[in-house]
């Protein structure tokens, strides 16, 4: 299956029923893996089988239930929201026309109700607002209606619609056939709703639009144009004509706009973008750079290596743009109720109208059932109660991101907050990552050292683990040799044979394991292991080439950021493959305890720890359980955990499996994501409950309820400006979550 994950703007979204119903739909292709939309930007994430399915056939599957999709490949890196904030400012102009022509209408109205030159004014500002400026509504509405597919755009073409046309009717009939009993109008009320809706959605629009200001902050540090090397001249190029290999001349005050290598100059670089620190640090040839760092002084040639999307910066926009279209499984309820919402709020206003008309001995019950019905139609918001939850995700998501923390799923948002026990990986979580050899013991002789040390240099060459660049860089050089039978034992070491001979590398226990002779350095082996340093063994077969001893310094501040997620009900553990003494020294000194640490753990045993723990109830209730690794080792581990962070200085795979990633590897953030995690449910949860309490008190109201007892009735245009504060009120709620520190 030849999976590709491609993005698409899909136009005619009016809601966030519209979102789910496509989702819905698109979901039960064959073909589709995964497909989400942004309800900020209306972009389709879309990841499907190429081999099965083809983007015109998504297209054509969108049309059919009323909805059309962009399916040309665009020029830029990504899709930008700043481009789309733009679209919606220049629509204010027309709206604001739409709201001036609806309160003319309204003042002609009350100025001369019934008089000819009144009524023709208000059918013709009533018309021009109805079907001028609501155009797109009634198209979205009679597109979808023609699929018998329902959202809020039915909702207000129904309201309208039903109140121009009884306008008209009573137009006229009063003008054929006057009597004393003239019908009411109701012009201005059509025009309302238009005008007011249209300029409520266009106030969404701008908020959910701030909504994503974080993401759209990320693009913008990624510069449009840049100085590339063209015939031995440095001319300005578009960054999408930029590919590896190209020289890029990068002066004081302008960000780098790729990652790369400075192959000439030096210059201070404010690298807070990438590691949120914003000290300024000296970087010259062959230092490597990344896009979105800026140039505070100093002028550098840059050979380009990954550009755009392949970037730190462009990875990074990536995951806050896939993330934003990720859903918690609290909008699982919410995305239910919205798709059959528009089909049961039609029926309550059906029963309205027919109510009135039936049960009233009011003269005038019909008349009152419309505008009763009319009033159902315009108060109704599904939209509140789709938009509670990703409004406050995509605020959330772009929190993180300004705390430099990546968000791989919106599900991880929900439950961080709920963690109990969380658990820490040792070496390059812990710790810097950075170990040093401080000591070592040759047990050959000079003739043995030279290819034992090439030997060394070849195993550690080829591995990935912290501490086998530590042992390279102690190194410095060697020579690459030909050995066979390489192999990785997870947790433990590597082996190999060379010229018929078997080698192997690794800790202590691994030495143990292949029954090498350790007698010789038992003492010393013995008062490294007593010092807390971690011990590296290389061996042929039962003989003892070389001892080496590792140390690695503990991360700065993690004594607070453990204190801190004590403080907050949450007990922090170590699980480490290295040696008992070199974990106690960490766990002392990071204040997490000795009794809540473990050592010699290969990465099943990790994994099994905290299924372990995860298994343990209270209350009913699984515990939640945290894991924070960086290593291929800790890939398992970190799939085990309900939530999970990674390094983003670990390999791939533990980025890969982690829910948050750290991008300024400093583990301060995890306290910030957990607490994050419980400002966003509170305000979910505040949401979710507005809407529904709206919705179960708006609509029987709007359908006549305090008629009876109080007289009151609710005016069409009431109900449209109820139904437009209440999506507002749950927008600009979510926008709260930008001012968390």
């Amino acid at each position: 299956m030849a999976v590709v994950k491609k993005t698409y703007q899909v136009l005619g979204i009016g809601c966030a029923a519209c979102v789910a119903r496509i989702e819905t739909t698109l979901g039960k292709m064959k073909g589709i893996r995964v497909a989400r939309i942004d309800i900020t930007t209306n972009i389709l994430r879309v990841e499907f089988d190429d081999k099965v399915l083809t983007p015109l056939q998504i297209q054509r599957e969108v049309q059919k239930i009323g909805y059309d999709m962009v399916v040309e490949e665009k020029e830029e890196l990504f899709y930008q929201p700043q481009a789309l904030l733009e679209q919606t400012k220049r629509r204010l102009p027309i709206l604001l026309l739409g709201v001036l022509g609806a309160f003319a209408a309204w003042g002609v109205m009350l100025y001369a109700h019934h008089e000819f030159w009144s009524v023709i004014t208000q059918l013709v500002l009533s018309a021009l607002v109805t079907y001028g400026v609501g155009a797109p509504i009634h198209a979205r509405a009679l597109r979808q209606l023609r699929h018998a597919q329902f959202s809020m755009d039915t909702l207000i073409f129904l309201s309208a619609n039903t109140v121009f046309l009884y306008s008209l009717f009573g137009m006229v009939s009063n003008f054929v056939a006057p009597s004393e009993n003239l019908y009411p109008l109701f012009f201005d009320s059509s025009a309302m709703i238009i005008s007011i809706i249209s300029f409520g959605k266009w106030l969404e629009d701008l908020a959910k639009s701030k909504a994503a200001s974080n993401l759209t902050q990320l693009m913008e540090l990624q510069p449009d144009q840049v100085f590339v090397l063209r015939n031995g001249t440095f001319v300005e190029e578009l960054i999408t004509n930029i590919v590896a290999g190209d020289t890029i001349l990068v002066k004081s005050g302008q960000r780098i706009p790729v990652d790369g290598t400075i192959t000439e100059g030096s210059g201070s670089l404010n690298e807070s973008s990438m590691t949120g620190e914003s000290e300024l640090v000296f970087r010259k040839a062959g230092a490597t750079v990344y896009a979105g760092t800026y140039l505070d002084d100093g002028t550098l040639q840059i050979n380009a290596e990954h550009i755009g999307a392949e970037s730190q910066l462009g990875q990074m926009i990536q995951h806050v743009q896939e993330a934003q279209t990720s859903k918690p499984q609290i909008q699982s309820l919410a995305d239910k109720i919205s798709g059959i919402f528009v089909p049961i709020i039609i029926a309550i206003a059906l029963i309205t109208f027919f109510g009135w008309g039936i049960l009233s001995h009011d003269p005038d019950a019909w008349r009152m059932g419309i505008i009763a019905a009319a009033s159902v139609l315009s108060i109704a918001c599904p939209c509140a109660l789709g938009l509670a939850t990703p409004t406050a995700v995509i605020s959330a998501i772009g929190v993180a991101a300004r705390e430099l923390v990546l968000v791989k799923d919106a599900q991880g948002l929900q439950i961080a907050r709920d963690i109990k026990h969380i658990f820490f990986d040792k070496t390059g979580t812990l710790t810097k990552g950075h170990p040093i050899v401080v000591k070592f013991h040759w047990c050959v002789d000079d003739d043995e050292k030279k290819y034992a040390r090439n030997l060394l240099y070849t195993l550690e060459m080829r591995s990935g683990h912290a501490l086998a660049k530590s042992v390279v860089a102690w190194l410095r050089t060697g020579e690459m040799l030909s050995v066979e039978n390489y192999h990785i034992v997870p947790g433990k070491g590597i082996e190999c044979t060379y010229e018929g001979n078997s080698f192997s590398l690794g800790n202590i226990e691994f030495a143990k394991e292949k029954k090498v002779n350790l007698l010789p350095l038992h003492d010393k082996l013995r008062d490294w292991s007593e010092e807390g340093l971690t011990l590296v063994t290389l061996q042929q077969e039962g003989r003892l080439l070389l001892a080496l001893a590792l140390t690695d310094a503990i991360r700065e501040g993690i004594g607070t950021t453990i204190t801190e997620l004590q403080e907050m009900g949450i007990e922090c553990h170590i699980l480490s493959g290295d040696n008992l003494q070199a974990t106690t020294r960490i766990a002392i000194e990071s204040g997490v305890g000795v009794a809540n640490m473990a050592s010699g753990l290969l990465p099943a045993e990790k994994a099994a720890r905290i299924q372990e723990m995860r298994n343990v109830e209270v209350n009913g209730r699984k515990t939640i359980v945290g894991m924070v690794g960086d290593g291929t080792n800790d890939a398992l581990a970190i799939t085990s955990a309900d939530v999970s962070f990674a390094m983003a200085s670990g390999d791939d795979i533990s980025k890969s499996c982690a829910t948050f990633t750290l991008v300024n590897q400093n583990l301060r953030s995890i306290p910030v994501i957990i607490r994050l995690s419980q400002v966003t449910m509170h305000i979910i949860r505040q949401n979710l409950f507005w809407a529904v309490v709206y919705n179960f008190l708006a609509i029987p109201i709007a359908a006549g309820a305090l008629y009876v007892p109080l007289g009151l009735k609710m005016h069409p245009m009431i109900s449209v400006i109820a139904m437009s504060l209440s999506s507002l009120i749950v927008v600009f709620n979510s926008l709260r979550l930008r001012s968390f520190k």
